[in-house]
């Protein structure tokens, strides 16, 4: 088994990707993630659109679920922007971070 050393090897906490408590006096790359996106989120028309017309009980309705599909997506694929990916597709908040990093490219992008 992988010591939890080796394992955040990628990127992410060390070295040059750093994002630890860059962002608007966060303490955490999550913290960073999480304000950067509810940034993004207020200033798009289309993001407001999509909360007010969502159903109760949307994702779009709970800010927690929505925290949690920025940093769970930043764990899969940690070199994804994943605030800009999740505000620029709204929709894509609606899956689970894993299946987002199974989905298929559309075949238009792939070779």
């Amino acid at each position: 088994m992988q010591s939890q050393s080796a394992a955040l090897t990628d990127g992410r906490d060390d070295g040059k990707w750093r994002v630890q408590g860059s962002y608007k006096g966060t303490s955490s790359r999550a913290e960073d993630l999480k304000v950067r996106f509810w940034n993004l989120w207020g200033g798009s028309s289309e993001c407001r659109r999509a909360v007010t017309e969502s159903p109760r009980g949307s994702v779009y309705r709970d800010p927690e679920r929505m925290e949690a599909a920025v940093c769970g997506l930043d764990r899969y694929m940690p070199f994804v922007d994943a605030p800009m990916l999740l505000h620029r597709a709204p929709a894509l908040l609606e899956m689970t971070p894993e299946e987002l990093a199974r989905r298929d490219a559309p075949s238009h992008l792939t070779p």
